[in-house]
């Protein structure tokens, strides 16, 4: 099933784009934040205007979540794990 699977794999990438990117590197999109901030608008417009005995029946909750998060490096974090990111100690905090 491996050889399946590497070829699967081998046939999507071919079509990818190479961007340089690295393994588990990020990428923002155009207009990301705009485009995320018309979610946000989107879910908190649902919500609103659904009363709480229908919420289940007007949309599947475990399609998509918005979270607010700390991330935080540690100072003690092993050399062999300090890449990328993960380079220097520090704490992301997100706007807003």
């Amino acid at each position: 099933m491996i050889p399946f699977t590497n070829f699967t794999t081998a046939l999507i990438n071919i079509q990818r784009r190479n961007e340089g990117l690295e393994i588990a590197q990020e990428k923002l999109l155009p207009d990301e934040e705009k485009h995320l901030d018309s979610i946000i608008s989107s879910f908190t417009e649902q919500i609103a205007s659904v009363e709480a005995r229908s919420v289940r029946a007007r949309g599947n909750t475990k399609t998509h979540g918005i979270v607010r998060a700390e991330f935080i490096i540690h100072q003690d974090l092993p050399e062999n794990f300090r890449r990328g990111i993960f380079a220097p100690s520090r704490r992301l905090i997100p706007p807003g």
